[in-house]
């Protein structure tokens, strides 16, 4: 149990500290339309919340998704009322109830500019769209894809919470996504239920590929089970025997080389400059220049692979 915040003190200096906020807060729930009871209720958690804040020394700004788990699970000892008594004695955790309450505040925070966040769930959703498009281009039915936009909403709210951009996505980010203590309003129930995780991380890593493939989230790429061509695989082999490069990299070089192979054809012995810089050039076309930069590397580090096997002429480098 942490020791009691300036018995008598706390709430007076909570109150100076922080009147501004409280009223801008209020203002904000008013402005929303929440009832005056529930107004209560907010106002009295966000006191709480600020209080025991101000007990663990951590900033506005710095708030995330692991310290309102930590004020959620807290053994509550934070002095609220004027007269200096402690809220309550209960068991540890202030019940879901309580959480929302002050999620609703960080979300203040956030839309105040007090608390730093990516800011990405708009790009997110705008990509979500693509991505559903896209979806429906290849014969995906649309109760499917309700099903997938509910997992993937989930993931960007999360990714929100956390404060994880998009670009810091990774393998290690869907091993926490599927594990983690959800806190993240209406999803309550996904994924961390096993009756729906399978689907879940399967929604999740499609629309990671898809972003990986636009050049948003470099390191997202799902390893695929399959290789595309025996002369990719021989390729990854190699990238691993002789470049010594990271998996996540391997994996980056697999995807961007297969795009273009799609085009180029399997034979190397059929390949020639114009051919090359053709298919380049088309795919250039769609791509951020990040992108781009990134089909180029992976075709060159290809083309060297093919030629230290013999398989194309050295002058395609």
């Amino acid at each position: 149990m942490r020791p009691a915040s300036e018995p008598g003190r706390s709430w007076h200096v909570i109150n100076d500290l922080y009147a501004e906020l409280m009223s801008e807060f209020h203002g904000y729930l008013k402005q929303a339309g929440t009832a005056e009871n529930s107004v209560r209720l907010y106002l009295g958690t966000a006191r709480h919340f600020l209080a025991w804040l101000r007990v663990d020394s951590v900033e506005l700004e710095t708030i995330d998704d692991a310290v309102l788990l930590a004020f959620r699970d807290h053994d509550c000892c934070c002095f609220l009322s004027t007269q200096g008594f402690p809220w309550p004695k209960r068991e540890p955790g202030l019940g879901e109830m309580s959480v929302l309450h002050a999620i609703r505040f960080v979300d203040f925070l956030e839309s105040s500019g007090r608390t730093c966040h990516p800011g990405e769930i708009p790009i997110g959703i705008q990509y979500l769209d693509g991505y559903w498009e896209q979806c429906l281009e290849v014969g995906y039915r649309q109760a499917t894809l309700r099903g997938f936009r509910f997992y993937i909403q989930h993931f960007l709210i999360w990714l929100h919470r956390t404060r994880t951009p998009l670009k810091a996505i990774n393998q290690n980010t869907f091993e926490s996504f599927l594990s983690h203590d959800c806190l993240c309003h209406n999803y309550a129930l996904t994924p961390n239920k096993l009756r729906t995780v399978k689907t879940c991380e399967a929604a999740v890593k499609d629309f990671a590929n898809f972003l990986a493939e636009r050049g948003v989230a470099p390191e997202a790429f799902v390893k695929s089970k399959q290789r595309k061509s025996r002369k990719l695989e021989e390729f990854c082999i190699w990238l691993e025997q002789h470049r010594g490069i990271s998996t996540s990299t391997i994996d980056g070089h697999d995807h961007y080389a297969s795009i273009v192979v799609r085009d180029l054809g399997t034979d190397p012995s059929q390949y020639d400059a114009a051919l090359v810089r053709q298919v380049l050039l088309r795919q250039f076309a769609k791509a951020s220049i990040g992108h781009a930069k990134r089909i180029a590397g992976s075709m060159r580090m290809y083309l060297r692979f093919l030629t230290s096997t013999g398989a194309c002429s050295a002058s395609l480098i």
